[in-house]
């Protein structure tokens, strides 16, 4: 029936607006939500609390904001009331939504980037192969040496890329 400072900053309102009243009623109505109040109803009767839900509500002057809502029962003498605690979340839910486009954007260029890189991966191995069945016997034992270091590095190269792929998959 009645708010701390904050709320009334937030919310742009005014003790007048909310003395007495249940939550439904305050401001231009953005608090009465179906859900809300049933599950504040419910909390009331069986002495128990609510937590962590979460709610879009567009409210005058400052937009849509995203909050999570807390409720339990106390008691002040005879007079039963809840304690509704809520979290302005808005911010919150615009980074983490943020942070998923850009790993979704991350994801797309590594798939790109490491499916682009096995093409001259496979075009080095492909072609040090030729070079050493062409020339074995002009390379000797130490060309053939270095060949071999050679084509292992690149498929070493071709299996770190392909791990990076599927690791963002």
């Amino acid at each position: 029936r009645t708010a701390n400072h904050a709320f009334y900053q937030t919310f742009q309102l005014e003790p007048r607006d909310t003395e007495g009243r249940l939550i439904y009623e305050i401001g231009s109505g953005q608090w009465n939500i179906p859900k809300l109040r049933q599950l504040l109803e419910e909390v009331l009767p069986k002495h128990t609390w609510m937590k962590d839900f979460e709610v879009a509500q567009k409210c005058p002057g400052i937009g849509v904001r995203t909050m999570l809502l807390h409720a339990r029962e106390i008691r002040q003498g005879d007079e039963r009331v809840i304690l509704l605690a809520i979290d302005d979340i808005t911010e919150l839910r615009q980074s983490t939504g943020d942070l998923r486009k850009t790993n979704e954007d991350l994801k797309q260029f590594i798939y790109a980037a490491s499916h682009d890189l096995q093409e001259p991966i496979r075009t080095i191995v492909t072609y040090t192969d030729l070079l050493a069945r062409r020339f074995s016997d002009k390379l000797g034992e130490e060309g053939g040496m270095f060949i071999d270091y050679a084509v292992e590095g690149a498929e070493r190269l071709a299996a770190l890329i392909s791990g990076l792929g599927e690791f963002w998959q």
